[in-house]
């Protein structure tokens, strides 16, 4: 499942900016990803769409990471059948909290699909007792609160969080919001099982969104990223 992939070293995230753009950046990887997280809405080909494709190309565990109100719109049964069909093995959903996820974390087991839930900093400790109960898969540690985006320096407020977390939980805990160098990565992993980086990778993409050579770019700044161990 998805955490088996949290139980290795780490890792870094190349974003794409639609679904043709996700497909390319697959295929010229000079080695295969270790962890896909797909949006179910993504512009000119849907999430499921996308996955489609992908299957054709890695058996890498896949995340569809999303709000609720577009998985509504799907439909939560028709979705988790063509989820599971495609090979997704489980659901972020940022603004979904455990006590309102009951239906869909029902249709997510009997498709044998993962519920990964958030937890921040101001979670209380009943909130974290909770998600410990009703996720599976792994669990979504924000480092710090408001926007996402990446930040010079991450927060303490991030590792009192995991270890706290810890504390009710088994499953491996990804940390993200605001990663964006090498430095902030290896500081991560000293304490949780994944450090997630995102907008630092968007960036890039804006950069030279027009560069015939964007593949490569990204894949030379994402390299850079990897702490040397």
């Amino acid at each position: 499942g998805i955490r088996d992939i949290l139980e290795l070293d780490g890792y870094s995230v190349l974003t794409a900016e639609n679904g043709n753009h996700g497909l390319e950046v697959l295929q010229n990887q000079s080695s295969p990803p270790d962890l896909i997280v797909s949006d179910i809405m993504m512009p000119k080909m849907d999430g499921i769409q996308f996955l489609k494709e992908v299957r054709k190309e890695t058996d890498v565990p896949i995340i569809l990471f999303s709000y609720f109100n577009p998985l509504l719109q799907y439909g939560l049964e028709n979705l988790c059948a063509d989820a599971k069909n495609v090979g997704v093995d489980g659901f972020l959903v940022t603004d979904l909290v455990p006590e309102e996820a009951g239906e869909f974390s029902n249709l997510l087991k009997k498709n044998d699909l993962d519920m990964i839930f958030l937890v921040a900093p101001t979670s209380g400790d009943e909130r974290l007792k909770m998600v410990a109960e009703r996720a599976s898969g792994f669990i979504y540690a924000v480092s710090r609160t408001g926007v996402t985006g990446a930040q010079e320096t991450t927060s303490q407020s991030a590792e009192v969080l995991v270890n706290r977390m810890k504390q009710f939980s088994d499953l491996p805990i990804a940390v993200g919001f605001g990663i964006s160098t090498a430095e902030q990565i290896t500081k991560t992993w000293k304490y949780a099982d994944a450090a997630v980086v995102g907008s630092a990778i968007v960036r890039e993409i804006e950069k030279f969104g027009g560069d015939e050579n964007l593949v490569e770019r990204i894949e030379e700044f994402t390299t850079k990223l990897l702490p040397k161990i």
